[in-house]
C-alpha cells in the first residue's frame, strides 16, 4: 500500500505496478500454488517431525535416558490435521534389548497442528529401540510411521574393559624437573573406559590417577569416546628398587573408577623414566678402510642405566673423509628391552669414490639426539686414538 498526499488543484503522477494474486514467494508471477484449498482430510500419513535425542544412556548412570518423538498427521494432500479432525496415535516398541525401556504416553491426540509427542525412556540395557507411531481409521485400516531407531548405550565401567595406556612409556624423566611452563617432558596418559559390550561409558564419567614416582594429574572424566586423558610429568626423582620401585627407572600409573555396584576398578601402567644423556660404544674403534673397501661398525647405545633410551630417540650418523653409509638415520622404538634395531644397531661405512686413491682424514660421528633435543656424540677416526664421548651442554 502507498498513501500519496495531494493539495487542491494540484496535479500528482504516481507510477505503480500491479502484482496478480497468485504471484509465488518468489515473484515470478507464474501463477502456481503449491497450498491445497479447504481444511483437511482425513489422514494418510504419519510424519516424523523431529528426535531430541538419536542416542541416549543406560538408566541409572546419570546420563541422558529419554527422548521426546515428534509425529505430524497429515492427510492425502499434506496438509497437516487441525482440532476437526483429531485422532489418537499409538506408540508402541517393536524391538529392544529388554531391558524395561518403555514408551510414555503410549497414546495421544493430535493438536491443531497436527502434531503428537511421546518419550522413550531407556531401561537397563543397551541396544537398538524401535518405535512406531499408528493410527486406526475409521474403515479399521491402519497407516504407520517407519520403525524410529534409536540406541541405548553409555553402561556402567565394566572390570574387564578398563584400561590406562600411554602413547610411549619409556620416556625421559630419570631425575628431572621440567621447567614451569614448558611443553618437555610432559607425558599424556589416558584411560579407557567402557561398558560389558565395548560401548563408551556416558560422558563425563570421573577416573582417579596417581603415581608412586613422578606427578600426575589428580583426575580427569571420559569424553564421547570413553577416554580421560591427564598429564604425567617427572619431578626429580630416581625410581630405584631400595626405594619402593618395581624396577629401576619404573613408575607406576594407577587408574580408579568405579562399576554399578559402588566397586572400585583399578587399572596400571609402568613407565619406564631413562636418563637424558646416552652412553655409546662402538667396535671398532678405529676407521681402517681401504681404497675402495668398507668397514662394519657395531654400536650399542643405552641410558645411564642400561636401558633403551627413550622412544623416539634418533641417531644420526655423519661422515667426512669420503665416506658414505646407505644407513644414516634410526629411530628409537618404545621399548623396555634391550635388543637389534633398539640399543644394537651396525652400519656399514665404505669409500665413496673408489677412483681417488689419494690417502686422507676420516671421521665418523654417531649423534643421539633424545626428544626433548638433548645430543650424545661418539667420534671416532682414522687415527689410532681412543673413540671421545662428548656433551655438547658441557661444553657451554
Amino acid at each position: 500500500m502507498r498513501t500519496v498526499t495531494a493539495t487542491p488543484g494540484q496535479n500528482v503522477t504516481v507510477n505503480f505496478q500491479l502484482i496478480p494474486e497468485s504471484t509465488d514467494d518468489n515473484g515470478s508471477g507464474d501463477g502456481s500454488d503449491e497450498d491445497v484449498e479447504g481444511p483437511p482430510g482425513q489422514p494418510a500419513s504419519i510424519i516424523l517431525s523431529s528426535v531430541s535425542q538419536t542416542q541416549s544412556n543406560i538408566r541409572g548412570t546419570g546420563g541422558i535416558v529419554n527422548s521426546i518423538l515428534t509425529f505430524t498427521v497429515v492427510d492425502s494432500a499434506g496438509k497437516s490435521l487441525d482440532l476437526s479432525n483429531t485422532v489418537d496415535v499409538n506408540f508402541e516398541i517393536i524391538q529392544g534389548p529388554g531391558g524395561g525401556e518403555a514408551v510414555t504416553p503410549n497414546v495421544v491426540t493430535t493438536n491443531d497442528v497436527g502434531q503428537v509427542k511421546t518419550s522413550l525412556l531407556s531401561g537397563t540395557l543397551p541396544g537398538v529401540v524401535q518405535v512406531r507411531a499408528s493410527v486406526t481409521l475409521e474403515n479399521n485400516s491402519i497407516i504407520s510411521s517407519s520403525p524410529i531407531l534409536i540406541s541405548i548405550n553409555g553402561g556402567f565401567p565394566d572390570p574387564n574393559k578398563f584400561f590406562v595406556g600411554a602413547e610411549n612409556q619409556n620416556v625421559e624423566g630419570w631425575g628431572i624437573i621440567p621447567q614451569q611452563g614448558g611443553d618437555k617432558f610432559r607425558y599424556p596418559i589416558t584411560a579407557s573406559v567402557t561398558d560389558f559390550n565395548g560401548n563408551p561409558v556416558k560422558s563425563g564419567t570421573a577416573v582417579d590417577f596417581s603415581v608412586d614416582f613422578g606427578t600426575i594429574s589428580g583426575s580427569a572424566v571420559t569424553d564421547e569416546e570413553g577416554l580421560a586423558t591427564v598429564v604425567l610429568r617427572p619431578d626429580g626423582s630416581t625410581p630405584t628398587i631400595a626405594n619402593g620401585a618395581r624396577s629401576l627407572g619404573i613408575a607406576v600409573v594407577t587408574g580408579k573408577t568405579v562399576d554399578q555396584n559402588n566397586d572400585d576398578l583399578i587399572a596400571e601402567i609402568e613407565m619406564l623414566f631413562t636418563t637424558r644423556r646416552a652412553v655409546p660404544t662402538v667396535t671398532p674403534t678405529t676407521i681402517n678402510i681401504d681404497n675402495g673397501g668398507s668397514q662394519t661398525f657395531d654400536l650399542t647405545v643405552v641410558d645411564g642405566n642400561g636401558f633403551p633410551m627413550a622412544a623416539g630417540t634418533t641417531i644420526e650418523v655423519e661422515l667426512s673423509g669420503g665416506l658414505e653409509s646407505a644407513n644414516t638415520a634410526i629411530e628409537i622404538p618404545d621399548s623396555f628391552i634391550g635388543g637389534a634395531g633398539i640399543t644394537e644397531f651396525s652400519f656399514g661405512i665404505s669409500d665413496s669414490d673408489p677412483d681417488d686413491a689419494t690417502t686422507v682424514d676420516a671421521q665418523i660421528s654417531f649423534v643421539i639426539t633424545t626428544p626433548s633435543g638433548e645430543p650424545t656424540i661418539l667420534q671416532i677416526s682414522g687415527s689410532k686414538s681412543t673413540p671421545r664421548i662428548i656433551y655438547p651442554s658441557d661444553l657451554k
